[in-house]
């Protein structure tokens, strides 16, 4: 007669077939808690996985945040680097003090090569953004005397439309 594989029962110590789910002397339920709540266990295994995509989704949006102020940062050091070569820029401005995707050229006069200045500016600037954003949509208005004598909009690093 073949040997039958036993275990301890977890409640009373009786040897126990090792396949039973019950002990036949104290009749407790030898099955992990998995086993026994299935529905629980799926509903518990769900509500950790959506904490962790919560988390995950958080911790991606702050990172987003981290990166457009980052890039903010760079973008006014780029410009200010600008305006110590540019004699004719008076000062450089940002929508709402944001410096990712509209800058004011304010000019105290006009240079000749203005149309090239912005144009080139544009183009580099929306490059930039591109590299360090993901995305690349800018525009560059050239200002004299508070008013808007050029304009460039630029996308993928290439001048789309100047006026």
């Amino acid at each position: 007669m073949p040997k039958i594989e036993t275990k301890k029962c977890k409640v009373c110590h009786s040897d126990i077939p090792k396949k039973a789910k019950k002990c036949s002397k104290c009749i407790t339920d030898q099955r992990s808690w998995v086993a026994k709540n299935p529905i629980k266990a799926i509903l518990i295994g769900l509500i950790g996985l959506l904490i962790l995509i919560a988390i995950s989704t958080n911790n991606s949006q702050e990172s987003k945040e981290k990166v457009v102020s980052t890039f903010n940062e760079q973008s006014r050091q780029r410009f200010d680097k600008i305006k110590e070569s540019f004699p004719e820029l008076d000062s450089i401005g940002c929508y709402n003090d944001d410096c990712t995707n509209v800058v004011y050229f304010n000019l105290s006069s006009i240079p000749d090569d203005l149309e090239f200045i912005i144009r080139s500016n544009t183009a580099t600037f929306s490059n930039f953004k591109l590299k360090n954003t993901g995305t690349s949509h800018v525009t560059i208005f050239a200002t004299y005397n508070s008013k808007t004598i050029f304009q460039c909009d630029g996308l993928k690093g290439i001048v789309d439309k100047c006026k």
